[in-house]
C-alpha cells in the first residue's frame, strides 16, 4: 500500500470488470475514483472545532455538563461532603501508599523479573543508570516534598485534571552541579489557566494570569495569532494530569459525575431533616380558644385603640406561637392548650436515605462499598464478598497509579533528560513506579508462597528488604553473619565449658568436706 493512500475504494469500473452483466447494489453511489487519506495526517476535528479554519481557540474552564450548567466549582463544592472527600482522599492514599521508586532503562536483552514494584532491571547500561539517578535526586531535593506534590496533583480525580508549573534553576555545588534541574512544581488553579488547542484538541499551550501583563484568561475564545499574546506559555513548562480523558479533550473527566445524583438528593433531605429534628424535640403545640371567648382590641403604641379587634383565635396563635419559641403565655380560663404527640420512629426514614445517598456516592467513585464503608461494621463486609470488592478497589488503584506514573516520565522526567542530556537520551528517560500491588496484600502473598513450599534465595533478600521497608543490609552481610554466628558458636563453647569445670570443682569440694568429718 503506498504511504499516502490509507484505505481504496473499488470503483465502479472494478466490480464490472470482475462481474459483468452484474449492477452495482443500490446506495453504493457511483465512485468516479480512489478515495485517499495520507496516514500521517489527522483529518476529523475535535468536538467544538471551527469549520471556518484552522484556528487556535481556548477550552472552557468547565469539563461537563454539570460544571457548564451549575458552575466550575460544582465538584470543589461536592469535595466539602464528608463522604465524598472520604472516598477521593482514600482513593488518592491508597495510590501512593507504596510511595514511589526511580527504575532505569533496561537493556532489550535484559532479564524481566517481576516485583512488588514492578520490573526489577538485572542488565542496565551505565548511561541509563546515570540517568535514572540524576533524575532521581533532582525529585528528591525539590522545595516541596515530591509526594505532597503528587497527593495534590491527584485532585484531578475530582477535576477531571490538574496543571502545574516546572520551575527550574541552575544547580550550583553538589553532584548535579552547573545542570538544569527541577526547583520546585507548582500546582495552579483552575481559575487562573486555560487549555489552549487546535481543531484537533492537541494541547499548544497554557493562557495564564501572569502579573504584571495586561491580559487576562480568556476561556472559550478564537486566537488568531497566539504568539502576540503574551499570557500564553508552551506547553513544555506545565505538567498536566488529565484524569480519563474522552474523545483526546484535556480537561478530563471528574470521578464524581456519576455521584452526583445521589449528593444533590443527601443536601435537599439534610433540610427537611433539620425540620424534623426541631420539630421533635420541642414538640408542636396547638390551642383551643374558651367557649364564648370575645374578641380583644389592639392598643396602638401611642395608646389608641385599634378600630379592628382580634379574634380570639388569633390571639391564641400569637400567645401559642411566643411559648413555642422559649417565651410564657397565659390563657384565660377555658381555653387550652396541648402538644402534639411525636413519631420518634419516622426520624428513621431521613438516617436510611441519607445511608442509601451515602451508598450510592461510594459505588460510584469507588466501584464498590464492603472494602471501605460497610465493611468497617461488625460481621459486614466478611468473606468472599468482602474480598471481591477489596479486589475491585485494588484494580482501580492500580489503574490510576499507572496514569500518574506514565504522568510523571511524560510530563516531567522526559523534558528534564532533555535539557540535561540532549535529544539523543530521551529514549532512556527512567520510569516511575509505585507497585504493582497493594501494601496490605504483602501477607497474603507471603501466605501463598508459603503454602506451596517457596522459598526466599539469598540473592533476593535485598528486595525483600525493600518491599518491608527495613533499612538495605551492608554488602558483606553475609559475611559477617558468618562472622557473628561463629562467634556465637564459640561463647556457646566456652560457656558449656565453665559450667562443666564449676560442677567438677563443687564436686571435688563435697568430697573432701566429706572425708574431713570422717
Amino acid at each position: 500500500m503506498a504511504t499516502d493512500s490509507l484505505r481504496k475504494t473499488k470503483t465502479l469500473s472494478d466490480i464490472d470488470a470482475k462481474s459483468p452483466g452484474i449492477a452495482p447494489v443500490v446506495g453504493e453511489g457511483n465512485i468516479s475514483g480512489p478515495i485517499k487519506a495520507s496516514p500521517t495526517r489527522e483529518y476529523v476535528a475535535a468536538i467544538g472545532a471551527l469549520w471556518y479554519g484552522p484556528y487556535v481557540r481556548t477550552l472552557p474552564q468547565y469539563i461537563d455538563d454539570l460544571s457548564d450548567e451549575f458552575g466550575g466549582d460544582t465538584y470543589e463544592r461536592m469535595m466539602y461532603d464528608p463522604t465524598v472527600s472520604k472516598c477521593i482522599n482514600d482513593l488518592r492514599v491508597g495510590i501512593l501508599e507504596n510511595s514511589y521508586e526511580v527504575l532505569p532503562v533496561e537493556k532489550r536483552d535484559s532479564e524481566q523479573v517481576q516485583s512488588r514494584f514492578g520490573k526489577a532491571p538485572k542488565n542496565i547500561d551505565p548511561k541509563s543508570q546515570e540517568i535514572s539517578n540524576f533524575c532521581e535526586s533532582v525529585l528528591d531535593n525539590l522545595d516541596r516534598p515530591f509526594d505532597d506534590y503528587l497527593f495534590e496533583m491527584l485532585l484531578a480525580l475530582a477535576y477531571g485534571n490538574k496543571i502545574s508549573e516546572l520551575i527550574y534553576h541552575i544547580q550550583k555545588g553538589g553532584v548535579n552541579d552547573g545542570k538544569l534541574v527541577l526547583r520546585d512544581i507548582r500546582t495552579k488553579a483552575r481559575e487562573n489557566t486555560a487549555f489552549v488547542v487546535d481543531n484537533f484538541n492537541n494541547v499548544l499551550g497554557i493562557m495564564g494570569f501572569v502579573p504584571g501583563v495586561a491580559w487576562p484568561v480568556m476561556p472559550l475564545s478564537v486566537l488568531a495569532d497566539p504568539s502576540k499574546m503574551p499570557n500564553i506559555l508552551p506547553r513544555d513548562k506545565f505538567a498536566i494530569l488529565s484524569h480519563r480523558p474522552i474523545n483526546g479533550d484535556p480537561r478530563g473527566t471528574s470521578l464524581l459525575r456519576p455521584a452526583y445524583n445521589g449528593w444533590w438528593l443527601k443536601q435537599q433531605t439534610w433540610g427537611e431533616y433539620l425540620k424534623w429534628l426541631v420539630q421533635s424535640a420541642g414538640s408542636a403545640i396547638y390551642g383551643t380558644t374558651a367557649e364564648g371567648a370575645q374578641p380583644v382590641p389592639v392598643v396602638n403604641v401611642d395608646g389608641t385603640v385599634d378600630t379592628v379587634a382580634q379574634t380570639p383565635e388569633e390571639v391564641m396563635v400569637t400567645q401559642l406561637a411566643a411559648l413555642q419559641n422559649g417565651s410564657v403565655a397565659a390563657f384565660p380560663f377555658g381555653a387550652t392548650a396541648n402538644a402534639l404527640p411525636v413519631n420518634h420512629e419516622s426520624g428513621k426514614a431521613f438516617a436510611e436515605a441519607i445511608s442509601v445517598f451515602d451508598r450510592q456516592i461510594v459505588n460510584a467513585i469507588l466501584g464498590q462499598t464492603l472494602a471501605t464503608e460497610e465493611g468497617q461494621g461488625a460481621g459486614i463486609g466478611s468473606g468472599t464478598g468482602a474480598q471481591t470488592h477489596a479486589d475491585i478497589l485494588s484494580q482501580i488503584k492500580l489503574y490510576e497509579r499507572n496514569m500518574l506514573c506514565r504522568m510523571v516520565r511524560r510530563e516531567i522526567l522526559r523534558p528534564l533528560v532533555r535539557y540535561n542530556f540532549g535529544d539523543e537520551a530521551v529514549e532512556l528517560t527512567p520510569s516511575l513506579s509505585m507497585g504493582a500491588t497493594d501494601a496490605g496484600d504483602f501477607a497474603a502473598d507471603a501466605s501463598a508462597a508459603a503454602s506451596i513450599g517457596y522459598k526466599l534465595d539469598q540473592s533476593q533478600f535485598a528486595d525483600m528488604d525493600s518491599i518491608l521497608g527495613v533499612p538495605a543490609r551492608s554488602p558483606n552481610w553475609q559475611a559477617e553473619a558468618a562472622q557473628r554466628q561463629s562467634e556465637a558458636t564459640k561463647k556457646n563453647t566456652n560457656d558449656s565449658t565453665k559450667s562443666i569445670k564449676f560442677d567438677e570443682s563443687r564436686r571435688s569440694f563435697w568430697d573432701f568436706w566429706k572425708l574431713e568429718r570422717k
